[in-house]
C-alpha cells in the first residue's frame, strides 16, 4: 500500500510502491500540491510508471498553469531520476534542485517528459545543473515535448517572487544518448546553452523555440542556442533560435543536419565565447555539418573596434566536407563598429570537399561603421572549396561605400561556378587576391562598384583561371570591368578564356597594372572608354588572341587576330543574337561548354565570349481554311 508510517500516501511512497509492483503504474494527485523535498526522491526503476499532475492543470492561479510543484529547495540532488523505460511525466513544475531537474540514464528508453496537450506541459526551471539530462549510449528513444525549460510557468521572464527560473547549465543536455526527440519546447534563459548534444547520434531537435519567451520576446541563453560537439550527429530542424550570444556552435568533428531553422538576432561579441567575434548565426569548427534551408538574419559577429569580426551569418573554420545549401542569409554584419570580413558567410582554414551552393546571400555588410570591410556577401575560398549557384546580391563592403562588396578571396584555390553577383555596393564586386582559383560561369551584373572583378597579386604556385564569365554594368566611371594588378614581390599570372565584359561607355574593359602576365583568348569587350589598357607595359606581359572589340571609345591593346564588329546582344546584354560578329569567330581554347552549359562549338566554329549562340527556329506551318 502507498502509505508512510504516518498513514499518508506521499509522492515518495507512491514511487516506492510503483517500483515494487510489477506492471505499469500511474501516480495521480488528489489536488494541487506544493511538494518541498529535503532529500532525493527514489529513482523510477519500474517500467511503465506515469507521474501525472495534469488533472489539476487549470486550478493553479486560474491562468491554466501546472498546479503540482516539486521543489528541491536548493538541495544537492536531482529532481526526478529515471532508469526505467516507457515511463511518463505530465503536468508538473520541477524546480530548485541543485542537480538536474529530470535525469534519464542507465538505459532509460521510450520515456515521455511532457506531451502534446497543454495540460501535459512540464515546467523544468531554476535547477542548479541541466533542466533535462539524457545520458548514456543505451539511453535512447526518449521524448521531451511541449515543456517550458528555463522560464517561469507562464513562459516569460517575469519572476514569481524572488525565484530565478534559469537552469544553471543547459536547458537540455544529451550526452551519448541516441535517437531522442526534443520537440515543441520553449527553452530559454538557461545559464549555458538551450540544447547541448555531445557524442550522440540521430537525436531529433525539432520545432523548439530557443532563446525567446512565449510571445517571442528576447530571453536568450547564456552562451549558445545550440551546442553540438564531440562527434554528435543530431537532426536540428524547424526551430526558432534567437537572442542567444551565438545561434548554433558546432565543433569537435560533429556532423549534424541543420535544416529549415530560423536563426536571428545573435551577437557573438562576448569574451566568454569560443571564437569571440566569429559566427553570429552559426559557427562551425573542425566539423562537417549539412546546413540547408535555414533563414539566418540580423546576426552580428562583433560589435567592438579592437579586432576584426568574421562571419556575421555563418563562420566556417576547417569545415571539410560540409555542405551549406539553399539558405537565406540576409541582413547580417561581420562587424558593426570595426573591421569585418564576410558579412554573410566567412570561410577560413581548410575546406577540402566544402560545398557552398544555391544560397541567397542578401543585404549583408562586412562592416557597418568602419572603412575596412572585406566581403560583404561571402569572404574566403580556401583550397578545396566549391562555391556554386549562389545569389550574392545587395551586400556592401564597408561604411563608406568601398571595400569588397560581393565575393572576397585572399589566398586559396577554390572553385567559383555559376554564381550571380548582382547589385552589390563597394569598391569591388569580386576580389580574388593571391588566388589560384577557377572562376567559371559566373554572372557579375549591375553592381555599384568601382571594379567588377579584381585580380590582385599572385601566388608562386599558380594563378586564377577565368572561364565563361560575364561582367555587365559592374564598373563605374574610370574603373574596370576586370582589373589585374600585382606588385613586384608577388607577380600575377592569370588566364581568361571566353569572357564577356560589357560596360556603359565608361571605364576600362581590362585594366592591367604592375607585374602581371595576362592571357586572353576568345574574349568579348564592349562599350568601355578603353577596351584593354596596360598602365606599365614594361613590367607586364599581355596576350590577347581572337578578342572582339565593339563600341569602345578606344580599343587600346588589341593583341593578335582581333575581331571588330557588333556582338548583337539579346536584351539581357550578353547572349548573342542572330548576325553577331562573335559567332564562329573564335578558336579552340579547350572550353567545351558555355555559361549556360551549352556545348562548344555549335556550328562551324567557336563563338567569342561567354555565350555559344544557340537559336531555336520554329517550323513554318501552312494551314488551309
Amino acid at each position: 500500500m502507498c502509505r508512510t508510517l504516518g498513514g499518508k500516501c506521499t509522492l515518495r511512497a507512491a514511487i516506492e510502491e510503483a517500483n515494487a509492483c510489477s506492471g505499469p503504474q500511474t501516480i495521480r494527485f488528489s489536488g494541487p500540491w506544493g511538494i518541498t523535498l529535503t532529500t532525493a526522491l527514489p529513482t523510477l526503476t519500474d517500467n511503465g510508471t506515469v507521474i501525472d499532475g495534469s488533472d489539476w492543470w487549470a486550478v493553479g492561479s486560474g491562468l491554466g498553469l501546472p498546479a503540482v510543484w516539486l521543489d528541491g529547495n536548493g538541495g544537492a540532488f536531482n529532481g526526478l531520476e529515471i532508469t526505467a523505460s516507457n515511463c511518463a511525466v505530465y503536468g508538473l513544475v520541477i524546480k530548485s534542485f541543485g542537480g538536474h531537474g529530470v535525469y534519464l540514464y542507465g538505459g532509460a528508453q521510450n520515456n515521455q517528459i511532457g506531451g502534446t496537450g497543454t495540460h501535459q506541459r512540464v515546467v523544468i526551471s531554476a535547477n542548479g545543473q541541466n533542466g533535462v539530462r539524457i545520458e548514456g549510449t543505451t539511453t535512447i528513444n526518449n521524448r521531451v515535448e511541449g515543456c517550458y525549460i528555463g522560464t517561469n510557468p507562464e513562459g516569460t521572464a517575469s519572476p514569481w517572487g524572488t525565484t530565478d527560473w534559469s537552469n544553471g547549465w543547459h536547458g537540455v543536455s544529451i550526452w551519448q544518448g541516441g535517437s531522442n526527440f526534443i520537440r515543441d519546447n520553449l527553452i530559454a534563459d538557461n545559464g549555458w546553452s538551450g540544447v547541448a548534444v555531445d557524442d550522440a547520434a540521430k537525436d531529433d531537435i525539432q520545432n523548439n523555440r530557443i532563446g525567446v519567451d512565449v510571445s517571442g520576446n528576447p530571453l536568450g541563453n547564456g552562451f549558445y542556442g545550440m551546442h553540438i560537439a564531440h562527434g554528435a550527429m543530431p537532426v536540428v530542424s524547424s526551430n526558432t533560435i534567437a537572442f542567444n550570444r551565438r545561434g548554433i556552435h558546432v565543433e569537435g568533428d560533429s556532423s549534424p543536419w541543420i535544416e529549415d531553422n530560423t536563426i536571428y538576432s545573435h551577437n557573438a561579441s562576448a569574451s566568454s565565447l569560443s571564437y569571440q567575434g566569429c559566427g553570429g548565426g552559426i559557427l562551425v569548427d573542425a566539423s562537417s555539418p549539412v546546413i540547408a534551408g535555414n533563414i539566418i538574419t540580423n546576426n552580428v559577429a562583433y560589435t567592438g573596434t579592437d579586432k576584426t569580426g568574421y562571419g556575421g551569418g555563418i563562420y566556417l573554420f576547417n569545415a571539410n566536407n560540409a555542405v551549406i545549401s539553399e539558405n537565406l542569409v540576409i541582413s547580417n554584419a561581420a562587424s558593426t563598429a570595426g573591421a569585418g570580413m564576410g558579412g554573410g558567410i566567412c570561410i577560413k582554414g581548410t575546406a577540402s570537399g566544402l560545398v557552398v551552393q544555391a544560397n541567397q546571400v542578401l543585404s549583408n555588410a562586412a562592416s557597418l561603421a568602419h572603412a575596412t570591410g572585406w566581403g560583404g556577401g561571402i569572404a574566403g575560398g580556401p583550397d578545396g572549396a566549391l562555391l556554386q549557384g549562389n545569389l550574392i546580391e545587395g551586400n556592401r563592403g564597408n561604411s563608406v561605400g568601398a571595400g569588397e562588396a560581393g565575393l572576397y578571396q585572399w589566398y586559396g584555390s577554390a572553385e567559383y561556378r555559376n554564381n550571380l553577383v548582382r547589385g552589390n555596393y563597394g569598391s569591388y564586386a569580386v576580389y580574388l587576391g593571391y588566388s589560384r582559383s577557377r572562376f567559371e560561369g559566373n554572372l557579375v551584373v549591375n553592381n555599384s562598384t568601382g571594379t567588377g572583378v579584381s585580380l590582385i597579386d599572385g601566388d608562386s604556385r599558380g594563378g586564377p583561371i577565368l572561364v565563361n564569365n560575364v561582367v555587365v554594368r559592374s564598373a563605374t566611371s574610370n574603373r574596370a570591368a576586370l582589373k589585374a594588378y600585382a606588385y613586384s614581390g608577388a607577380p600575377l599570372t592569370a588566364t581568361l578564356l571566353h569572357n564577356t565584359l560589357v560596360g556603359e561607355g565608361t571605364g576600362y574593359g581590362v585594366w592591367v597594372e604592375g607585374y602581371v602576365t595576362l592571357t586572353l583568348t576568345n574574349s568579348l569587350i564592349a562599350s568601355h572608354t578603353w577596351g584593354i589598357t596596360v598602365t606599365f607595359p614594361a613590367s607586364s606581359t599581355v596576350s590577347a588572341d581572337h578578342t572582339l572589340f565593339w563600341a569602345n571609345v578606344n580599343n587600346g591593346f588589341s593583341g593578335t587576330n582581333p575581331v571588330f564588329g557588333d556582338p548583337r546582344f539579346l536584351p539581357d546584354g550578353y547572349h548573342l543574337g542572330p548576325g553577331s560578329a562573335a559567332i564562329d569567330a573564335g578558336i579552340n581554347a579547350g572550353v567545351t561548354t558555355d555559361i549556360d552549359g551549352d556545348p562548344r562549338p555549335i556550328g562551324s566554329g567557336y563563338d567569342i565570349g561567354a555565350d555559344e549562340a544557340r537559336f531555336l527556329y520554329l517550323p513554318l506551318v501552312l494551314r488551309n481554311y
